[in-house]
């Protein structure tokens, strides 16, 4: 059995928001969700609208190992950036950010659904690490003015599954793709700061949940 390996970078955006784990804070004070014992109780209102998904840019240096005809195994780092968004109109129109930025360690399981004389078509699925660079909040207020806040209460990692789709396609000898992936994380994002007042006796669990789309160049 011979291995064959192709190097290649990607870049794109990554779309993500947040989903929770387990029933409404304790006590429940009618919020969709509450992320104030996390980021700060000056966002005391937004939770009554709903997510606004973050757009944020996504590069990606990959080897990819085709190990058989149709199976192979592809490792990757990555710098990415997820997080939430949210507009609070109830008062005054404030839009409120969580970004956290990361560089993502993941790998992938690949199976080659189409071999065509110059395209091929790959199916990915795995789980990826993901290490804290920093994670930030910025509200933008209604006058327009704007501050940015660091957050303390990002964990330093994160896992997590993901499922893609990819289409590449040969130009002479290099290839050129398009990659659609879905991830879910595992772990919870937040932890609750010790100086943070104890306003709620449970919490919930935050999550990292969101889609990239990429394009691609193989060397």
């Amino acid at each position: 059995m011979t291995t064959q390996a192709q190097y290649g970078f990607r870049m794109g955006s990554t779309t993500s928001t947040f989903y929770h784990v387990g029933g409404p804070p304790i006590p429940y004070d009618g919020y969709e969700i509450d992320l104030r014992p996390y980021v700060g109780y000056d966002i005391a209102w937004i939770q009554i609208s709903p997510q606004i998904p973050l757009f944020a840019w996504y590069v990606s240096v990959f080897r990819r190992y085709e190990l058989t005809r149709r199976l192979g195994i592809q490792p990757e780092i990555s710098f990415t950036q997820k997080g939430v968004a949210f507009r609070q109109r109830m008062y005054e129109d404030n839009h409120y950010r969580v970004k956290i930025n990361y560089v993502e360690v993941p790998l992938s399981v690949t199976y080659t659904y189409l071999q065509r004389d110059k395209s091929k078509g790959y199916i990915h699925w795995g789980g990826y690490g993901a290490y804290r660079i920093n994670g930030f909040k910025k509200v933008t207020l209604a006058n327009a003015s704007n501050y940015t806040t660091k957050l303390i209460s990002v964990k330093d990692f994160d896992a997590g599954i993901h499922l893609g789709i990819e289409y590449t396609h040969r130009i002479k000898d290099r290839y050129l793709s398009l990659q659609v992936r879905l991830f879910a994380g595992l772990c919870n994002v937040f932890v609750m700061p010790r100086n943070w007042t104890n306003m709620y006796y449970d919490t919930h669990k935050t999550k990292n949940a969101g889609f990239q789309i990429s394009i691609g160049y193989e060397i």
